[in-house]
């Protein structure tokens, strides 16, 4: 009787292990059908997005010029740009290879250098960097569109006997933008250089983006630099 009793209890037991383990199965199955949904229709919802975003994108289509700001590594490369749409600063982030949706990429990215961004006009944050062979601002001035205002030259400091360094404020945008510019002491804009300080300086800005102006461009160090890179091509 002893040992009836003992082998009806194992025979509960295995059946009661049987039924957890196929209520545990049913679970983790349950889990993996939730999760499986949830990632398909977070997937779904960013194809629709991403779609929206590249026919809105092509659709009100408007270019302007964009810095690189950062090339961030690892095995998502991307990259991290900043451009202006009507003075209004922002800032984008593409990734470094061709990616999905296709992005353009002819040649490398290199910090610090202009590159086209295309834009949507009803929504500026969308937007597109193009990486080409050649970046713009190296070997020629830009396309000044007539953006007149004036500067205040807030410090000077002397290079050396013939050149002087100008540190300049000025206002576009309702933004305030500060630079420096080299000039021999015999082409100063300021003419006199006992009267730069704190004189005004006309200045013409680059309506794609107001950091840059054509005093700017007119440093001799840079001047230098773009003469040499055309000269070498």
């Amino acid at each position: 009787m002893a040992a009836m009793g003992v082998g009806v209890c194992w025979g509960y037991t295995s059946v009661g292990n049987i039924k957890m383990r196929k209520k545990k199965e049913l679970t983790e199955n349950k889990k993996k059908n939730i999760f499986f949904i949830v990632f398909s229709s977070f997937l779904l919802v960013a194809l629709l997005f991403t779609n929206k975003k590249e026919n809105s994108l092509h659709k009100n289509s408007k270019w302007t010029f964009g810095k690189v700001i950062d090339i961030v590594p690892g095995r998502n490369k991307y990259i991290e740009y900043q451009y202006y749409v009507n003075g209004n600063l922002y800032e984008g982030s593409d990734p470094y290879n061709y990616g999905w949706p296709e992005h353009h990429r002819t040649g490398k990215p290199v910090l610090n250098k202009f590159y086209n961004v295309e834009y949507d006009s009803l929504n500026p944050k969308y937007a597109k960097i193009f990486i080409e062979k050649k970046s713009y601002f190296d070997y020629e001035l830009p396309e000044i569109n007539g953006i007149k205002t004036k500067g205040i030259i807030e410090n000077i400091s002397s290079i050396s006997d013939n050149y002087i360094d100008l540190y300049i404020k000025y206002k576009s945008y309702n933004k305030y933008f500060s630079f420096r510019s080299r000039f021999h002491k015999d082409s100063l804009p300021c003419i006199d250089y006992s009267k730069c300080l704190d004189s005004e300086i006309d200045l013409m800005v680059v309506e794609k983006y107001p950091e840059l102006n054509d005093v700017y461009f007119q440093s001799y160090d840079r001047t230098t630099r773009r003469i040499s890179k055309l000269i070498n091509k």
